[in-house]
């Protein structure tokens, strides 16, 4: 997530739910109103939140929520690449 306050790098679980966790990837006003390209090691961040390794996974959300914030945000999700460690992409399921 983009936080305005949580420094990068934090990683959180949700309050609401335990099937949640939140991974603090840019923090502050740097960069707003500009494309970006994330990368991420899903299996990894797996690994650290739940400490062993995934199953097949059966679902990915990527959301934008201001409801606890009553802030308002805006957001444009492009392709989502699911690669091999090799950068390689995965197969369609």
């Amino acid at each position: 997530m983009w936080d305005t306050i949580a420094p990068a790098h934090t990683v959180e679980r949700s309050q609401k739910t335990g099937a949640v966790t939140f991974f603090v990837v840019r923090s502050g006003p740097r960069d707003r109103n500009r494309w970006l390209t994330e990368r991420r090691n899903v299996y990894e961040d797996y690994r650290k939140v739940f400490g062993e390794d995934p199953e097949n996974p059966q679902a990915v959300v990527v959301s934008i929520d201001t409801n606890d914030t009553h802030s308002v945000a805006e957001a444009f999700i492009g392709r989502i690449i699911f690669t091999n460690g090799s950068g390689e992409a995965a197969l369609n399921r």
